[in-house]
């Protein structure tokens, strides 16, 4: 007889051999069903996968991550240009690795360099350094008067404050020690 079942015997109170059969059976089963439960979970689309590529969604989200694929590989260092960037992207096996998983491929990075909303090439600022929320692609035109600035989240600014993240007159934010870690705040 098995530890459990021992246990159960000895300690649960008399009820009929019927009975305690099918409490045995009811405790023995947890675990598979938790197992199932699991399993079942994982096949309907928990994967770590898909929320990879749900969360880089957009192409302003792809480049972002892009140049910080770059940069974490070169000492916080940005590349110089964008032929450095696809070229790293390109080659290196962990940037095609989490390309794959946003489902971007050497053959049609391209395509990821231009905004959805106004149909223009992104403008990227180059040779940026150190850790800190950088606003690194920037919309080249937007809509309504508003362009999207790609910082750790994308945000939406008017003229003015776009031209000063552009031109590097406003700085970017220190980042917190858990966004450095790679944890994130969610609001």
């Amino acid at each position: 007889m098995c530890g459990l079942a021992f246990y159960l015997k000895n300690t649960l109170p008399r009820t009929s051999r019927r009975e305690s059969k099918v409490n045995l059976i009811k405790i023995s089963m947890a675990p598979l069903v938790c197992f199932v439960s699991f399993s079942l979970m994982l096949q309907s689309g928990c994967s770590r996968e898909k929320q990879l590529s749900d969360h880089y969604s957009s192409n302003i989200q792809k480049v972002h991550l892009f140049y910080n694929l770059y940069k974490e590989n070169h000492g916080m260092k940005g590349p110089s240009d964008k032929a450095k960037l696809k070229e790293y992207l390109t080659t290196n096996p962990t940037a095609l690795f989490i390309l794959k998983r946003i489902d971007v491929t050497p053959e049609n990075i391209e395509e990821f360099f231009i905004s959805e909303r106004d149909n223009e090439p992104f403008q990227i600022k180059y040779k940026l350094k150190g850790v800190a929320d950088h606003a690194i692609v920037f919309e080249k035109t937007g809509i309504d008067g508003k362009r999207l600035v790609a910082f750790s989240t994308p945000r939406e600014l008017e003229n003015e404050e776009y031209q000063g993240y552009f031109s590097g007159a406003i700085k970017p934010d220190s980042l917190s020690p858990a966004e450095i870690a790679g944890g994130s705040i969610e609001e």
